[in-house]
């Protein structure tokens, strides 16, 4: 009796336990189910925030940035009108691939691609989501519940996915978003590195497609692929086309100049996207150990680098180094806050240890050029590859003189300037005058005498539209000048590089290339015993600064030749040429006015004549040979090329009294500047 009131007694307890597993096992998956629901409204609301309008970014198609192919930009809006505007149309082009829902955008920067992508939302004033899913999937806030065991026998789930977190529920919330805002809106998500996403994770992909297969309504979804511009290589992968029908290759300029400037943009590109990279990976770790740091923004690229590669151990040494001065920690919703000077002091200490490391290496490395610098060596001409020399140029032989006094000797003779005395080498020459006169032959000719390498600079060479690389462009010209030394800088056109501050066409940029410029040329940033000289040559001096007047030192005017010097100008130039009966004298008479450019014009329009002759002899079947020039020759060809200058003209006044008052032999008095002004 007894023991059937046991057995039943441990029934019941059983009965008992069962039941209360049961409710354990209900409220746990209930409580799972709450927790996911949860999680999933946390996704939805991280992927709104990625959302911004098109209209508001910024990037157009008509001021973008970088170089753009017309091609490209047809495909892409053509793509977009019929889903962003008339989806309707899609079932008329479901089997054109270039106007594919889902376009893949392969080129060799990442940044390119998403530049293009606002580009297109602000064209169709569209919503832009831009997704990065690897950085999405690193946020611990994004990452899904996992279930709890429900017995002591039940082993916990294990994460086998690529992500960290659960793709179906990612995909499932990101469909929603696009769906909730193309019922009021049109949208374009832009996905970064596709083939890292969706060919590495076989689930990540079969769900994608499952997404794209019932997505409908005014959305286009754009992929990003990068690929080193220097692969051959290409293609696609095959299972990637089938999730992106269209792929847009974006190819790099062709011509050389293009070509140029887009390798600068995208070294700053890169930089500056590696710097955010850098941050954010900084702040990452330091959120990780529920520590804030405050400006970390503040800090600068050189600083960052360090931190990036030596995070944990910098953070720890921080934390000590600023509680020494602070006894009592900062807290901040319940994070520990370290100031960003403190974070940029102990990082300094690491990179002295550093430093030691890579002192020699540094050395060697600091030799070589940057890919700035590299840019400025393309317009370099070694002393060697000039061809024009002093012999070359008939006439002006008061100008060389002055040349060879302030360039030449310094250049050739540095031994004789060197010491604390009176004897300095000049540091700039400015050639001025009308146009044609042969400023920039003297130029090469003096660089050639002197044996110097020769840098021809204009606007183009040190102006970008990035802030901050024109600044750049000057150091890395100077720096490149200091290595190949003794070295001529020739500015043609110097009053378009280095106008007067206040003028209409002066602006932002100018001016910080300007400060720049001067600083490393006669300034603060410049060394006396760097054998560098600046030679600008303009037409219109009363353009240039006056700080930029003080720094070229000899200012040399060079007018239109004499009668004299254009018989000698006009003996040079036909000097090797076949000619008879010239009568060099009269010529020169009868050319008043031309410039030494003229004269060669002149010249080659006679030596025509001739030839024309023997091109309708050939035709009559005479064989003749080809006579020499003649008097008769020039005059002709005199109708035809008349002086370009007004020798009288109102701009030679402007010239005559800008060097009365700054160049050489004028008298210096600066009233004659009011009259000068009338003219400005």
């Amino acid at each position: 009796m007894m023991e059937e009131k046991i057995v039943l007694g441990l029934g019941v307890l059983a009965g008992v336990c069962m039941a209360v597993i049961e409710n354990i096992v209900r409220y746990r998956r209930v409580s799972n189910q709450m927790s996911s629901e949860d999680h999933q409204k946390i996704v939805m609301n991280e992927l709104m925030k990625l959302v911004i309008d098109g209209k508001d970014n910024g990037v157009t198609f008509n001021d973008f940035p970088y170089f753009l192919s017309e091609k490209v930009k047809i495909l892409l809006t053509s793509a977009g009108f019929v889903h962003l505007t008339q989806h309707r149309l899609s079932k008329h082009t479901r089997n054109l691939s270039p106007i594919s829902q889902s376009i893949l955008l392969s080129g060799p920067a990442e940044f390119y691609q998403e530049k293009l992508a606002k580009a297109l939302a602000h064209y169709f004033e569209s919503k832009l989501l831009v997704l990065d899913v690897n950085s999405f999937s690193s946020e611990k806030k994004y990452k899904c519940p996992t279930e709890e065991p429900v017995s002591s026998t039940t082993a916990p789930l294990k994460c086998t996915s690529s992500f960290c977190f659960d793709e179906n529920r990612f995909l499932d919330s990101l469909y929603k978003v696009l769906v909730f805002i193309s019922e009021s809106d049109s949208v374009i998500l832009y996905i970064k590195d596709v083939e890292k996403i969706f060919l590495q994770s076989r689930r990540m992909y079969r769900l994608f497609q499952n997404l794209l297969s019932k997505l409908s309504g005014t959305v286009l979804v754009l992929g990003s692929r990068t690929y080193n511009s220097e692969d051959k290589c290409t293609e696609v992968d095959k299972r990637l086309t089938k999730l992106f029908p269209c792929n847009i290759e974006i190819k790099l300029p062709q011509d050389k100049s293009s070509l140029k400037i887009w390798k600068v943009q995208l070294e700053v590109a890169v930089k500056t996207t590696q710097l955010k990279d850098n941050r954010n990976r900084i702040a990452k770790v330091l959120a990780a150990n529920d520590i804030e740091c405050d400006h970390l923004n503040s800090i600068d690229h050189k600083d960052i680098m360090l931190l990036s590669n030596l995070t944990n151990e910098i953070a720890a040494s921080t934390i000590f180094y600023q509680l020494m001065d602070n006894k009592i920690p900062e807290y901040r919703n319940g994070k520990l806050i370290i100031s960003a000077k403190s974070l940029c002091h102990v990082s300094r200490v690491f990179q002295e240890g550093e430093s030691i490391k890579k002192d020699t290496k540094t050395k060697n490395e600091s030799k070589k050029d940057n890919a700035v610098e590299e840019l400025i060596r393309q317009e370099l001409i070694p002393a060697s590859e000039i061809g024009v020399t002093f012999s070359d140029i008939g006439a002006l032989d008061i100008v060389k003189e002055s040349l060879q006094e302030a360039v030449m000797l310094p250049l050739r003779r540095p031994d004789l300037f060197k010491g604390n005395g009176i004897l300095k080498p000049c540091k700039g020459v400015l050639l001025f005058g009308p146009p044609g006169t042969g400023k920039t032959m003297l130029a090469k000719a003096i660089a050639k005498e002197a044996g110097a390498s020769f840098i021809n600079v204009s606007a183009s060479t040190i102006t970008h539209a990035w802030f901050g690389t024109s600044e750049k462009s000057v150091r890395a010209l100077f720096s490149v000048a200091a290595k190949v030394a003794p070295t001529v800088i020739f500015i043609d056109e110097v009053d378009s590089v280095l106008p007067r501050r206040g003028s209409s066409y002066e602006h932002g940029t100018m001016r910080r290339i300007q400060n720049e410029f001067m600083s490393h040329w006669d300034g603060l940033l410049s060394k006396p015993d760097e054998r560098i000289v600046v030679l600008g040559a303009t037409n219109m001096p009363f353009d240039l600064d006056e700080a930029v007047i003080r720094r070229f030192q000899r200012r040399i005017m060079v007018g239109l030749p004499s009668a004299e010097n254009r018989e000698m100008i006009l003996k040079t130039i036909l000097a090797k040429e076949n000619h008879e009966n010239i009568d060099f004298k009269e010529l020169s008479t009868m050319t008043e006015g031309y410039s030494g450019s003229d004269l060669k014009n002149l010249c080659t329009t006679a030596a025509y004549r001739p030839v024309k002759e023997l091109l309708q002899q050939e035709k009559d079947n005479r064989v003749v040979s080809l006579r020499p020039l003649n008097m008769e020759d020039m005059r002709q060809a005199m109708n035809k090329v008349t002086a370009s200058f007004a020798a009288e003209g109102s701009m030679m006044n402007m010239l005559k009294e800008w060097n009365e008052i700054y160049g050489e032999g004028g008298s210096g008095k600066k009233e004659a500047h009011n009259q000068l002004s009338y003219y400005i």
